[in-house]
């Protein structure tokens, strides 16, 4: 029953466009980015959205909030050669906001790409680009405000819970579909059966427990 569910998995459609958001992802990639044309935007600002993908749980908020998942995200934000970076966990319907960076298009040309989404560029954005101020020490109406930059460039709740179904999509769907292609390859289901891989001991065992738990099935019946 679990095979058959999860093959019926695999068939699963990708979440539907948002608004004039782009989605892409390579195979044999742990990462998936998201982006929005300057042009697309009502102030000229090009967004990007960059998350990597995990086969494991999204870590919990806390230890006792077992239920409340992070999915963590990099978001970008360009307009007038000055981009405008945000580490941000995307937490059951809201943006928590973890570090922020902004520097010049022409700094970052040194480094790497402006808005790359690759594996290099963020590892060299991270290490080689000053960090700024902790986002614990910024005033509190210069922290809404970051907020604020967020909606004004569609990024809202709506918006969240897109990502994160592609997240999950990506994650899991894909997952499936990889494994289902590994099994057919080494155990292709038209061609061999399940006794031809077993041997003459453990054909053996499996139908003797079968023959048992049939008489202590009969059994049970008969008392009752």
């Amino acid at each position: 029953e679990f095979c058959d569910e999860s093959r019926a998995e695999v068939y699963s459609k990708p979440p539907t466009p948002f608004g004039q958001w782009t989605v892409h992802h390579e195979n044999r990639s742990d990462l998936v980015s998201f982006r929005c044309a300057r042009d697309h935007t009502a102030d000229g600002v090009e967004c990007l959205v960059i998350a990597r993908l995990k086969f494991a749980d999204p870590p919990g908020k806390a230890d006792h909030c077992v239920f409340v998942d992070n999915h963590f995200v990099d978001i970008f934000m360009e307009r007038n050669g000055v981009i405008l970076a945000y580490e941000v966990a995307l937490v059951e319907r809201t943006f928590e906001v973890k570090n922020i960076k902004v520097f010049e298009s022409e700094m970052a040309n040194g480094v790497a790409q402006p808005l790359a989404a690759t594996a290099s560029a963020i590892a060299e954005r991270k290490t080689e680009l000053y960090d700024g101020p902790s986002i614990l020490h910024l005033e509190e109406d210069f922290y809404n405000e970051l907020h604020d930059l967020l909606i004004c460039a569609e990024m809202d709740l709506t918006f969240q819970d897109w990502v994160v179904k592609w997240i999950s999509y990506l994650e899991h769907v894909e997952y499936l579909r990889w494994s289902l292609s590994v099994q057919s390859s080494v155990l292709p289901l038209n061609e061999i059966t399940i006794n031809e891989l077993l041997t003459s001991t453990e054909e053996s065992i499996a139908t003797e427990t079968l023959d048992t738990w049939r008489r202590e099935g009969k059994q049970r019946s008969e008392e009752r």
